[in-house]
Protein backbone atom coordinates (compact mmCIF):
# COMPACT_ATOMS: atom_id res chain seq x y z
CA UNK A 1 0.00 0.00 0.00
CA UNK A 2 1.38 3.42 -0.97
CA UNK A 3 0.83 6.65 0.94
CA UNK A 4 0.88 10.24 -0.28
CA UNK A 5 2.86 12.02 2.47
CA UNK A 6 3.60 15.74 2.81
CA UNK A 7 5.35 17.62 5.61
CA UNK A 8 5.20 21.41 5.88
CA UNK A 9 6.51 23.85 8.48
CA UNK A 10 4.68 27.17 8.62
CA UNK A 11 4.09 30.19 10.84
CA UNK A 12 0.75 31.01 12.44
CA UNK A 13 0.96 34.74 11.74
CA UNK A 14 -2.16 35.45 13.80
CA UNK A 15 -0.35 34.31 16.94
CA UNK A 16 2.27 37.00 17.54
CA UNK A 17 3.38 37.37 21.16
CA UNK A 18 4.45 40.54 22.98
CA UNK A 19 8.08 40.05 21.88
CA UNK A 20 7.06 39.89 18.21
CA UNK A 21 7.68 36.15 17.93
CA UNK A 22 5.44 33.88 15.86
CA UNK A 23 4.61 30.22 16.57
CA UNK A 24 6.05 27.56 14.23
CA UNK A 25 3.62 24.78 13.30
CA UNK A 26 4.03 21.47 11.51
CA UNK A 27 1.42 20.19 9.07
CA UNK A 28 1.48 16.52 8.14
CA UNK A 29 -0.74 15.38 5.28
CA UNK A 30 -1.28 11.68 4.56
CA UNK A 31 -3.56 10.78 1.65
CA UNK A 32 -5.29 14.17 1.88
CA UNK A 33 -5.90 13.99 5.64
CA UNK A 34 -4.25 16.91 7.48
CA UNK A 35 -2.99 17.24 11.03
CA UNK A 36 -1.43 20.42 12.45
CA UNK A 37 0.92 20.24 15.43
CA UNK A 38 2.63 23.03 17.35
CA UNK A 39 6.41 22.68 17.57
CA UNK A 40 6.41 24.77 20.77
CA UNK A 41 8.99 27.02 19.13
CA UNK A 42 8.72 30.68 18.10
CA UNK A 43 10.71 32.85 15.69
CA UNK A 44 10.84 36.41 14.36
CA UNK A 45 9.12 36.76 10.99
CA UNK A 46 12.28 38.30 9.49
CA UNK A 47 14.25 35.14 10.35
CA UNK A 48 11.85 32.74 8.57
CA UNK A 49 12.28 31.62 4.95
CA UNK A 50 8.82 30.60 3.74
CA UNK A 51 10.14 29.30 0.39
CA UNK A 52 12.19 26.51 1.98
CA UNK A 53 10.00 26.31 5.11
CA UNK A 54 12.79 26.79 7.63
CA UNK A 55 14.63 29.30 9.76
CA UNK A 56 17.28 31.40 8.02
CA UNK A 57 20.85 30.69 9.06
CA UNK A 58 21.08 29.55 12.67
CA UNK A 59 18.06 31.45 13.96
CA UNK A 60 17.03 28.41 15.98
CA UNK A 61 20.02 26.90 17.83
CA UNK A 62 21.30 23.55 16.59
CA UNK A 63 21.12 22.15 20.14
CA UNK A 64 17.38 22.80 20.15
CA UNK A 65 15.38 19.79 21.41
CA UNK A 66 12.94 19.01 18.60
Amino acid sequence: MQYDLSILFFLKKGQVDKKGLIAIYLRITVNGERAEISTNRKIELSKWDSVVQQAKGRSIPVWCDW
